[in-house]
């Protein structure tokens, strides 16, 4: 409800507001229940809605504004990260070793802020204003790597210098990573207490809404590179990321947007600090008796089956404090995780350097069709979205007819097997290349030495290769086993993945896993600067014999650490922390029932007990047998479900 007069209007029976949103009426008072058509008031002197809710099957209207924005999004992410790497090896002239390191610090920054973006949103300004800013980052580097990608403009040929890539990437990489972690919690905060079902729809739309905006920029913005240039296919990015930010804006009426709170991953830290401190006063205190040679004590130390977080419950809530314990146990199983990760995120760097090096043309017929390099990145979203769906029907599903349902762990090991088998595949590849390469430079040596000719070219369009520089007569198609043995690989641990931290952490705790799932990716990122950087294989195939060898021991981690893991008891995986809900709510909340909220003020102030006998007081103050907590645009039932509204409906 946004009029002044407070109306609502019934219509079949059911009650919509003035922007026509759905509210189902579960229990009304007489005057709503003698209307059938036509506007009616509500009033909270008068009438009593138990419980208001949309549709349980219908996508809320915010949900298309937050839909297009993350397609324009992904689409101008994958864009830009599709042709960096030979943005800095062709346009810049960095070697292939410097290129890698930059690509992938860029990446380690992009996965690295997630976590403050969460916080930021959690605990400072919300989700709406800091997906708002960070967009408007987002634009601003963009435009900087556009604009600093048209000739002439940082300097000429072989002396240009870097300071598009230090801003624009730096200012994509923060735009990007702190709305990364938000932009799909925003959209789950939209669905309300009725529409649970539709949670699962949304994401699977979002996961392909991601993949659809990779493959598009992935296969676009190649071509745009070859046959306009750089700034171009920086710029419909660019275009896009504002056209992203504008359908954003225009929802804001629209949304749903929760207040701010303390975030639970800062109150995870807090927690985790007081644990570390009590610990030291016990071990100081084993040394340095106090004034009255008493030792300090914790309760908690005599406690069998304790650990040094359990410390910290003589501080805060016990609930709270094994809820946290069980996101921590499930992160210490991801502990292999960044090591996938720094294989994977080389699909867009080192594989693409390998993909410039083989024949590009898909045919050798006379009427070849070619594709530029970094094209061959778009098979990793098509495996994507075309495996996902046969893997679950073809695999899993009859695996579970037959009674053998594979568990999330066992999946994961296969994927991380699988990930170690694509890179000695690439290795057996890149010796194959070199040998080719080695062929061709022999030919073409002796085509000069006998004045045959002074240029040899293989491939396609704007990559003619002189006798500098000779390409492979190696195809493109061999490239094929990798990409779709890494994809299945990760089909198996993202999914998986997920599904067990949150199978084995309360739901409160989603934001710790995901800042932690965040979190090994831009470890895996930065691990792959270490090795290009530091270590500096002085061939590419034992570079990648190297990956595959730390992938495999790591997997042997990864399985001890699965053995080894217990699964967390139903009461944590279950635990609510429904008192410090409460006492958030009331801080700023009234409740009211059949009367004025005035009367409901003085309840509150003339009961102070317990919060139970407040809710009861309350409660049974109530003609309809009905008590709604309301916490600015927010009510809350019984069960302390939320169910969205505006105030001025009450």
């Amino acid at each position: 409800m946004k009029t002044d007069d407070k109306y609502a209007r019934l219509d079949s029976g059911n009650l919509y507001d003035d922007d026509n949103e759905y509210c189902s009426v579960v229990t009304t008072t007489p005057e709503l229940s003698s209307i059938k058509e036509g506007y009616c008031p509500v009033k909270s002197s008068s009438n009593v809605i138990q419980n208001i809710a949309s549709d349980p099957n219908k996508f809320p209207t915010s949900f298309p504004f937050i839909l297009g924005n993350e397609i324009c999004e992904r689409f101008s992410f994958y864009g830009i990260k599709t042709i960096l790497i030979l943005y800095l090896t062709n346009y810049m002239e960095y070697s292939d070793d410097k290129s890698t390191v930059i690509l992938h610090s860029f990446n380690f920054v992009a996965y690295l802020f997630p976590i403050l973006g969460a916080y930021i949103a959690d605990a400072k300004i919300g989700k709406f204003k800091t997906i708002l800013i960070f967009s408007i980052v987002y634009v601003l580097g963009s435009i900087v790597l556009s604009v600093t990608s048209i000739d002439g403009v940082v300097g000429e040929k072989g002396n240009r210098s870097p300071i598009g890539i230090i801003i624009g990437l730096g200012l994509i990489a923060m735009g990007t990573g702190a709305i990364k972690s938000n932009v799909p919690t925003f959209a789950g905060d939209q669905l309300k207490s009725n529409q649970g079902n539709l949670l699962e729809r949304l994401f699977q739309i979002f996961y392909w809404c991601i993949n659809l905006g990779s493959l598009a920029s992935t296969l676009l913005t190649p071509i745009l590179r070859k046959y306009v240039g750089f700034w171009l296919a920086f710029g419909i990015p660019s275009f896009l990321l504002i056209c992203s930010t504008i359908i954003f804006v225009i929802g804001s009426k629209f949304y749903v947007k929760r207040a701010v709170s303390e975030s639970i991953l800062w109150t995870a830290l807090k927690i985790m600090a007081f644990a570390i401190k009590e610990k030291f006063k016990i071990l100081k205190s084993r040394y340095k008796r106090n004034s009255r040679g008493m030792l300090y004590t914790n309760p908690y130390t005599s406690i069998s089956g304790t650990n040094w977080m359990d410390l910290s419950k003589i501080e805060y809530d016990s609930q709270l404090v094994d809820s946290i314990k069980a996101a921590m146990n499930v992160l210490l199983v991801f502990i292999p995780l960044p090591f996938f990760w720094c294989m994977f995120d080389q699909t867009s760097s080192r594989w693409t350097i390998q993909a410039a090096q083989l024949n590009t043309c898909l045919f050798n017929n006379g009427k070849s069709v070619c594709i530029e390099p970094e094209q061959i990145q778009a098979l990793n979203p098509l495996f994507i979205m075309v495996f996902i769906p046969i893997v679950e029907f073809t695999i899993y599903k009859p695996l579970k007819h037959f009674g053998f349902n594979l568990k999330p762990l066992i999946k994961m090991s296969i994927g991380m097997i699988l990930a170690a088998i694509s890179f000695l595949i690439a290795m057996f590849l890149q010796i194959s290349i070199d040998k080719s390469i080695k062929n061709n430079n022999i030919i073409n040596n002796s085509i000069s030495s006998s004045g045959g000719g002074s240029s040899f070219s293989i491939g396609s369009g704007s990559d003619i290769i002189d006798n500098n520089d000779i390409k492979s007569n190696l195809s493109v198609w061999l490239l094929f086993p990798q990409y779709l043995i890494i994809t299945i690989a990760e089909i198996l641990i993202s999914i998986p993945g997920l599904e067990f931290a949150y199978a084995n952490a309360p739901s409160s705790m989603k934001s710790i896993i995901m800042s932690g799932w965040l979190l090994a990716i831009s470890i895996g990122n930065i691990f792959v600067v270490f090795v290009v950087d530091g270590i500096s294989f002085s061939k590419q195939w034992a570079e990648f014999l190297f990956f595959a060898s730390v992938m495999l021991f790591f997997t042997f981690i990864f399985i001890i650490l699965s053995y080894r893991f217990k699964p967390t008891d139903i009461s944590v995986t279950q635990y609510s922390d429904d008192l410090t809900h409460l006492k958030e709510s009331l801080s700023n909340s009234m409740f009211f029932s059949g009367g004025n909220n005035n009367n409901n003020s003085n309840n509150n102030n003339n009961n102070n007990s317990d919060t139970n006998s407040d809710y009861n007081s309350n409660n049974n103050n109530n003609n309809f047998g009905v008590t709604i907590l309301t916490d600015q645009d927010n009510l809350y039932d019984e069960d302390y479900g939320s169910i969205e509204l505006e105030n001025n409906l009450i």
